[in-house]
C-alpha cells in the first residue's frame, strides 16, 4: 500500500500473521488503523512517514515492533505496547512530535515506562529506545543510546539520573524547545549548570539544549567555543584561557565578552558568516587576537577599463548587521578586521562605509583605513592605548555617520590636536594637563563630556568653554557667542546634543563667562575641588536643570554668576547636611531648589552571620573617607571584602573615598574540622550532629567526594520548621548510600526563614573498608595534627574534646579528661 495516499482506514483480519516492511509507507491520509490479534510482527517502517494516522491499536499476540515503524507519525498521540512485545528497532516512533504518552503494559519483562512516561526503556541493556514529552529516565538505565531524543519538539525540560555513565552529544539533536537537562547530583561522569551538561573531569561544555537562546558562561570553564545561538554573554572574572568559535554563528546576534580575572591567552573568531550579528564587545585582558572578520568578501574578474594600475579584479563587500561595537584598544582594531587587507595584492578603494583611520598601512605612508558598516550605531573603545603619529587622523570620511556615535571609556590621557577633531565621538572623558584650542571643532555628536577643566590651555589658564571647539560655520552644530571679561567676544560652534558636561577633582574655578550662553547643557557636576565661579560664568545656560555640587563647602560666586538661568526650575543639588551653607552664600541662595542629596550609605554585610563582627559607620558625604574591619570568630577565616562580585581586598581593614553608595560584603569561610560537629562514619553512610543555631528554619547538609567541594555526591535538608530553640538543643541526622573507604567532605549550612546564611560548619570524614574497624588494625597510622573545638592548633593533648586528623585521612574525637 506504499504510497496509498487516498486511503483513510484499514482493518487487517486475525488470519494475517506479519506486517511487512514498508506495508503502509507515505500513506499520508491514514487515519486508523485495526491490527488482528494474530499478526505477531510489525516490520520496519511499515507505517513511515504516516502523518495522519492519529490512533492505532496494538494487540498481545505482538512481539516485535520493527525499526522506523511509526517513523514521522505526527498525528499519533497516544499508543499501548502490550506485555507481549520483546523487540522494539531503532527510532521506532522518531518524528512522533503529537505523542504525549506511550503506555507498556504491566508484566512486559523486556520494556518499562514510569509516570506516563513516553519513553520506552529496554530494561536487560538499559537502553533508551525513544522518548517526547515529559520523559523520566529510571534509575537502572547506565547509557542512552544516540539520538534517542532527536526531534523531540515538546520536550522542555529532562533530568538525567546519576545511574548513566554515558550521553551522545547528539542525544537532543532537534529538541528546539528544551531549554534544562538536570544531571542528578552524584553522577561520577557529568554534572548540570543553569541547564546544561558538563564533564566531572575537564569541567568542559557537553550538552546546550538547543532552546536556549541565551548561554552565560560558568566561572569554572578555561576554554570556551562560542555556540550557534542568538545571544552568548561570558561574564566578568571569568576563568577563560581561550575562546574559538565554529565556522557558522548564522543565529548570534550578540556576543559579549566581559574582562577576565587573568589575562586571556587568546580569541580566535570567525565571525564572517555571523550576518545577524548586532552587538559584539570584546575585553582588553587578551594577549593574542586572531582574525575577526565582520564582513564576506567576493572577487570578480575586472577589464583594465574598469580597475588601475596593477589590480587585476573587484572585490565587494557585504558587511555584518552589526550597531553595537566595543574594542579594547584602537590598535586592537587591525585584528576584527573592519577593512580586508593583503599585503599580496591592491584591491579596489570602492568603500561605501564609514572609514576610521589611523596609523601606518603596508602600503606605505598612508593612514590605515578601517570601513564601518552603514549600520553601526555605537563604536565604544575601552582603552585607547594607541597613541596616533603626526600624520594620522583618527576619523576620516564618514558618509553615513549620521546615526554612528563613538565612546572612549578609558580617560584619554595623550593625544594629537586633531585627533577628535570632525569625528562622531558621543562620550569620552580627558584626563590631561593641557587642552588643546579647537579640539573638538566639528564634533557634532557629542552628548557627554568630562574634563579637567573647563576650557583650553591649563587648570592656571584655561578660558572660556567655547575655545574647546571651532570657530568656522557649521550648518550640524550651534552658533554660541561668549563674552569674556575685557568686553571683547567670539562666536564658537558647539554641538546641539551635548548635555552633560562633568568637571573633575583638581579642577579649582569658572573664570569670568566660562559657559556664557552655553544654553545646550542640561546637567553640570562641579568637583569638591572648586574654589570660584566667576561673574557670568554660567550666563544664559537657560536650559540647565540639574547642577551638583560634590563640595559641602559653597565655591565662592557672584550674584550675577547665574543671570540668564531659569533659577526658579534649576534644582541644585548638595551633599547631606550642607543647603544651610548653601542658602547663605553668595550667588547660590538666589536657587529656589536647593535639595540635599541623600547620605551615600555604604551597607556592610557578611556572607555568614554568625561568622564575624563587622564594623564601621554608614553615612558618609562625597568625599569622605570610609573605613570598614571585619573580624572572624573562632571556627571561621575572613576572606576578603567584596563589592558585588568583585574582590576588592583580603585585608581585613579597608578604608576607601566615597564616591557612591555601596555595598559592601565581608565573606568568611568556615575552618575545616574547626566545629563542634560529632561524626561517626560506617562503611557506606555517616551520622552527624551539631549544637542547633538559634533562629535556624532549616540545614542544608551537602557531601562532596573532593576536598575543593565543587561536585556534589548528595544534598539533604534538615527542617526546623521555623521553631528557633536554645543552642542547648542538637540536630541530628544519617547520610547514606556513601561508598566503603572513600574521603568525604560535608558542608552543614543553617538557614533562616529569609534564607540568610546563619552558620556554616565544614569537614571531613572517612568511610571504613566494610570489614570490622577495630583500632589495633589501624597501628599504621599516626597523628598528623590536633585542634580543640574552636579550630586552634593544639601541639599536645589539651583538655576537653580534641579533633585528631590520622596519616590515613581519618578524623576522630578524643576527650581528654
Amino acid at each position: 500500500f506504499k504510497g496509498c495516499s487516498g486511503l483513510i482506514s484499514i482493518t487487517i483480519p486475525n488470519s494475517v500473521t506479519a506486517i511487512g516492511g514498508y506495508a503502509f509507507r507515505d500513506c499520508s491520509g491514514l487515519t486508523f488503523v485495526s491490527i488482528g490479534n494474530s499478526v505477531n510482527e510489525i516490520g520496519d517502517y511499515a507505517f513511515y512517514y504516516c502523518s495522519g494516522l492519529t490512533s492505532v491499536t496494538i494487540p498481545n499476540s505482538i512481539t516485535s515492533i520493527g525499526s522506523g515503524t511509526f517513523w514521522n507519525c505526527s498525528g499519533l498521540t497516544s499508543i499501548t505496547i502490550p506485555s507481549s512485545v520483546t523487540s522494539i528497532g531503532n527510532n521506532a516512533f522518531l518524528g512522533c512530535s503529537g505523542l504525549e504518552s506511550i503506555v507498556v503494559k504491566d508484566g512486559n519483562s523486556v520494556y518499562d515506562s514510569r509516570n506516563n512516561c513516553n519513553a520506552i526503556i529496554k530494561t536487560d541493556t538499559n537502553k533508551l529506545l525513544y522518548g517526547c514529552k515529559n520523559t523520566v529516565i529510571p534509575n537502572s538505565v547506565i547509557e542512552i543510546d544516540s539520538y534517542a531524543f532527536k526531534n523531540c519538539s515538546g520536550l522542555t525540560s529532562i533530568t538525567i539520573p546519576n545511574s548513566i555513565t554515558k550521553i551522545d552529544s547528539n542525544l537532543f539533536s532537534g529538541c528546539t524547545k528544551l531549554t534544562e537537562i538536570v544531571v542528578e547530583s552524584g553522577n561520577k561522569t557529568y554534572f548540570s549548570y543553569d541547564g546544561c551538561v558538563y564533564y566531572v573531569d575537564s569541567k568542559n561544555l557537553h550538552i546546550r539544549p538547543e532552546g536556549l537562546s541565551e548561554y552565560t558562561v560558568p566561572d569554572f570553564s578555561t576554554s570556551f567555543t562560542i555556540p550557534n545561538i542568538k545571544s552568548v554573554i561570558i561574564p566578568e572574572g571569568n576563568s577563560l584561557k581561550s575562546i574559538s568559535s565554529p565556522s557558522s554563528l548564522s543565529n548570534l546576534e550578540s556576543l559579549i565578552i566581559y574582562e577576565p580575572a587573568d589575562s586571556i591567552n587568546s580569541i580566535s573568531l570567525d565571525l564572517s558568516k555571523a550576518t545577524n550579528l548586532k552587538k559584539l564587545i570584546l575585553p582588553n585582558k587578551v594577549k593574542s587576537y586572531s582574525d575577526i572578520k565582520l564582513y564576506t568578501m567576493t572577487r570578480t574578474d575586472a577589464s583594465a577599463a574598469q580597475i588601475y594600475s596593477g589590480t587585476y579584479w573587484i572585490e565587494s563587500y557585504t558587511y555584518h548587521t552589526i550597531e553595537t561595537l566595543q574594542v579594547p584598544n584602537l590598535n586592537i582594531i587591525s585584528n576584527i578586521k573592519l577593512n580586508p587587507s593583503n599585503s599580496s595584492y591592491k584591491h579596489t578603494k570602492y568603500y561605501y562605509y564609514n572609514k576610521l583611520s589611523f596609523g601606518t598601512s603596508e602600503y606605505g605612508n598612508y593612514n590605515c583605513y578601517f570601513n564601518l558598516p552603514a549600520t553601526l550605531k555605537s563604536l565604544v573603545i575601552a582603552d585607547q592605548s594607541y597613541f596616533f603619529n603626526s600624520n594620522a587622523n583618527m576619523w576620516y570620511d564618514f558618509p553615513y555617520s549620521s546615526k554612528l556615535e563613538i565612546e572612549i571609556l578609558k580617560p584619554v590621557t595623550d593625544f594629537e590636536t586633531s585627533t577628535f577633531q570632525n569625528s562622531s565621538i558621543s562620550k569620552i572623558e580627558i584626563a590631561m594637563e593641557t587642552l588643546s584650542a579647537g579640539m573638538f571643532d566639528g564634533c557634532s555628536k557629542l552628548k557627554s563630556l568630562t574634563l579637567p577643566f573647563a576650557g583650553a590651555g591649563t587648570a592656571l589658564t584655561a578660558g572660556n568653554f567655547g575655545e574647546l571647539f571651532g570657530t568656522d560655520a557649521n550648518d550640524d552644530m550651534r552658533a554660541v557667542t561668549q563674552f569674556f571679561e575685557d568686553g571683547t567676544s567670539k562666536t564658537y560652534y558647539l554641538p546641539t546634543g551635548l548635555e552633560t558636561l562633568t568637571l573633575t577633582e583638581g579642577c579649582e574655578m569658572i573664570p569670568y563667562g566660562g559657559l556664557y550662553n552655553c544654553s545646550m547643557i542640561k546637567t553640570l557636576t562641579l568637583p569638591t575641588s572648586l574654589y570660584m565661579i566667576g561673574e557670568k560664568a554660567l550666563y544664559g545656560c537657560a536650559k540647565m536643570a540639574d547642577i551638583y555640587c560634590k563640595g559641602a563647602d559653597p565655591a565662592v560666586a557672584f550674584d550675577n554668576s547665574f543671570d540668564g538661568m531659569r533659577l526658579s526650575s534649576c534644582v541644585l543639588h548638595v551633599p547631606y547636611n550642607s543647603s544651610s551653607r548653601y542658602k547663605a552664600s553668595d550667588g547660590w541662595k538666589r536657587f529656589y531648589y536647593i535639595e540635599e542629596e541623600a547620605p551615600l550609605k555604604v551597607t556592610v554585610a557578611k556572607s555568614i552571620e554568625n561568622a564575624g563582627v563587622v564594623y564601621g559607620i554608614s553615612e558618609y558625604q562625597y568625599g569622605q573617607t570610609a573605613e570598614v574591619e571585619a573580624v572572624a570568630h573562632s571556627g571561621y577565616s575572613f576572606v576578603g571584602w567584596y563589592d558585588d562580585l568583585s574582590l576588592l581586598t583580603t585585608d581585613s581593614k579597608y578604608s576607601f573615598t566615597v564616591t557612591g553608595s555601596h555595598t559592601l560584603i565581608a565573606k568568611f569561610e568556615p575552618i575545616l574540622d574547626a566545629n563542634d560537629v560529632s561524626v561517626t562514619a560506617s562503611d557506606n553512610s555517616v551520622s552527624l550532629s551539631w549544637s542547633e543555631v538559634s533562629g535556624t528554619t532549616s540545614y542544608v547538609i551537602d557531601i562532596y567526594d573532593n576536598a575543593s567541594m565543587l561536585w556534589k555526591v548528595g544534598s539533604y535538608t534538615v527542617d526546623n520548621n521555623g521553631v528557633a530553640t536554645s543552642r542547648s538543643a542538637s540536630v541530628s541526622t544519617t547520610i547514606p548510600n556513601l561508598e566503603p573507604s572513600l574521603d568525604y567532605y560535608y558542608r552543614i549550612s543553617a538557614y533562616n526563614s529569609e534564607n540568610v546564611t546563619l552558620s556554616q560548619y565544614t569537614g571531613s570524614f572517612s568511610t571504613s573498608s566494610g570489614i570490622d574497624n577495630v583500632w589495633a588494625d589501624r597501628e599504621e597510622a599516626v597523628e598528623v595534627i590536633r585542634y580543640d573545638i574552636h579550630g586552634r592548633i593544639l601541639s599536645e593533648p589539651a583538655r576537653g574534646i580534641n579533633i585528631v586528623r590520622y596519616s590515613d585521612g581519618t578524623v576522630r574525637k578524643v576527650m581528654i579528661k
